[in-house]
């Protein structure tokens, strides 16, 4: 009840002053490259970003920022599904530090877009992840706690888009 609501208040605020999101450890990506922001991507690919742009995923951060109690998006277990690349380096640390990671991006779907944005081409050293329009990578964040009306064919009509321009 009551209590509980604040035990846990109590407990996002502590996470935010003490700033326990930015002291977590950072970890280079397995694939070897870094992330650099949905913005970056929409040099190449503006009618796939413009689709993200006017999608939930782009304000996912925003939803933890009004969200009650306060603080929830300093709070790791919610942010890592909020958020771009969050626990390794080049992605989000915290809303201050990463503003520009804040929302679930192009790079969540796509992995890290580094070397894809320095080098594009489409052999498969540095071609961005294909996504499979498999349902096992959205119901790692979309599951049943806390995406309780999530139908994978009903939610992929809303972010699918082009990637040619």
């Amino acid at each position: 009840g009551e209590a509980l609501q604040e035990i846990y208040a109590s407990f996002v605020q502590y996470l935010s002053d003490k700033e326990y999101l930015a002291k977590l450890p950072q970890l280079d990506h397995p694939s070897g490259t870094g992330y650099i922001g949905s913005a970056r991507c929409a040099t190449c690919h503006p009618k796939a970003f413009e689709k993200w742009k006017s999608s939930k995923h782009s304000h996912a951060l925003q939803t933890l920022t009004d969200a009650k109690p306060e603080g929830q998006d300093y709070n790791p277990e919610c942010v890592k599904c909020h958020v771009v690349g969050h626990g390794f380096n080049s992605g989000f640390v915290t809303p201050d530090k990463t503003p520009d990671m804040g929302g679930v991006g192009c790079e969540n779907c796509h992995g890290p877009g580094e070397k894809h944005a320095n080098f594009p081409t489409d052999d498969a050293g540095n071609a961005m992840m294909r996504v499979s329009k498999s349902e096992a990578d959205c119901v790692k964040c979309h599951d049943s706690e806390n995406s309780v009306h999530f139908n994978f064919k009903t939610y992929w009509s809303r972010i699918e888009h082009p990637w040619k321009n």
